[in-house]
């Protein structure tokens, strides 16, 4: 950790690996532009090698702490549904790589948006994964991902767990391995949605 803190400032003399630390957008189909917000970059473009899924893309704008980067074509299949990314300056390649999806996972609405716990509430949305096993469902301040009980593209039904919070609704959609295993990729979704946990 003493690495990271003496790392934190974001010059052109900083010789600190990079680091990115959120993807925007989320989602992004081959040839789009994605944004990577994080720091020790090399504020010239050409200077930063980015990799997704192994394959080089092209840095269109740079600086310390932010790179424009257009998504390779030919990086997603069935076995990568996702694009995994690293980034080299100056040498120094970038930690646990970042991960964003081609079709983002999102929850557009809740049902019923109020209950006690054990309640079975309906989210609806898009882009769910198919098979239960790669969606996982947090309540505000739970600590339980929740397995959904029914599945579909843009439905799953989840039941409230006992910790749960009043408060909002997190996705997880993991994008390589099931659940549970060692190095499970995910994206993530803080919902526009909120659930009131009654007695």
């Amino acid at each position: 950790m003493p690495l990271l803190a003496a790392c934190g400032k974001q010059d052109a003399d900083c010789k600190c690996p990079p680091a990115v630390r959120r993807v925007t957008p989320a989602g992004a189909a081959e040839g789009s532009k994605v944004v990577l917000e994080g720091s020790n970059f090399a504020p010239n473009p050409a200077a930063n090698d980015v990799r997704i899924n192994g394959a080089a893309a092209t840095v269109t704008a740079a600086s310390t702490g932010e790179l424009t980067v257009e998504v390779p074509a030919g990086i997603y299949n069935d076995s990568l549904p996702y694009g995994e990314l690293t980034v080299t300056a100056r040498g120094r390649q970038s930690g646990p790589a970042q991960v964003f999806s081609e079709q983002y996972p999102q929850i557009t609405a809740i049902a019923p948006t109020r209950g006690p716990a054990g309640t079975v509430v309906t989210l609806t949305g898009t882009h769910f994964a198919a098979s239960p096993e790669r969606n996982r469902v947090m309540f505000w301040q739970s600590t339980t991902l929740v397995a959904p009980t029914f599945t579909s593209p843009t439905r799953l039904q989840v039941v409230v767990p006992a910790d749960a919070k009043t408060g909002t609704v997190m996705l997880y959609n993991y994008v390589s391995r099931h659940i549970g295993r060692a190095g499970s990729k995910h994206v993530a979704q803080y919902a526009p949605v909120e659930f009131t946990v009654t007695p």
